[in-house]
């Protein structure tokens, strides 16, 4: 896997990707500018933007039903990595490229 595919999860699953919410934190947006990117008209962060979001979200839907299998989308995205990784009836070589292809994915 390449290095900034790496980097990027690690700071997906830290919380420490410039989303909307971190940037407001960390004081470089004004408060006012926390809606989402994709045009829902929610808060962005990191759960909401990777897993719920209306226009981003819809690829979790499609890629669990192409493997036929249904996601509960939990509360965070280190439970959706390990959810989506772990699906019942797969061999350990599956269970990685499972991972493989979460990550492809975000």
């Amino acid at each position: 896997m390449p290095l900034k595919i790496s980097l990027f999860a690690w700071r997906l699953l830290r919380d420490r990707l410039p989303t909307t919410d971190n940037l407001i934190k960390r004081h470089f947006l004004h408060p006012n500018a926390q809606l989402c990117v994709g045009g829902c008209g929610m808060i962005e962060d990191a759960k909401h933007l990777f897993l719920s979001c209306d226009f981003f979200g819809k690829l979790w839907y499609g890629i669990s039903n192409r493997l036929g299998y249904n996601i509960v989308f939990l509360e965070n995205v280190s439970d959706h990595l390990y959810q989506f990784g772990t699906f019942s009836g797969f061999s350990n070589s599956k269970h990685s490229a499972l991972n493989l292809i979460w990550l492809s994915c975000v």
